[in-house]
């Protein structure tokens, strides 16, 4: 399931912990509170929008809680593997938050011919 929050309180008529929910997080309703057009929006499972997206746009992951067996699996399943950029700790790293941003990373990226993302999000930029 996709949250950017890690408890479902804020935007759906439930509460607790994403990770700790399996079928739960299917009940919710994400919709509640929106508006009565979107009463009884679920929340979107990973495949959903991966296939959602597939060839539409470009797709920005910020990964919280993911394996990355479970990240290769599915977005090579959907055939997005050029699609995405992703943000990932601590193991996973394609995207670069500025402390990342060393001679180190950038020699390396170089020479991999990788594109370089820097996500900047503070209150100075």
């Amino acid at each position: 399931m996709l949250s950017h929050d890690a408890t479902v309180d804020r935007c759906t008529n439930g509460k607790g912990r994403m990770d700790a929910m399996t079928e739960q997080v299917e009940a919710l309703d994400a919709g509640v509170g929106k508006g009565a057009q979107f009463t009884g929006t679920k929340i979107p499972t990973f495949d959903e929008v991966l296939e959602l997206a597939r060839g539409k746009i470009g797709t920005y992951l910020d990964i919280k809680n993911a394996t990355a067996q479970d990240l290769v699996t599915h977005i090579d399943g959907h055939g997005m593997t050029d699609g995405l950029v992703m943000y990932c700790k601590p193991n996973l790293r394609i995207a670069f938050g500025a402390s990342d941003f060393t001679p180190e990373i950038i020699a390396v990226s170089k020479q991999a011919n990788a594109a370089v993302y820097v996500d900047r999000m503070d209150t100075k930029n």
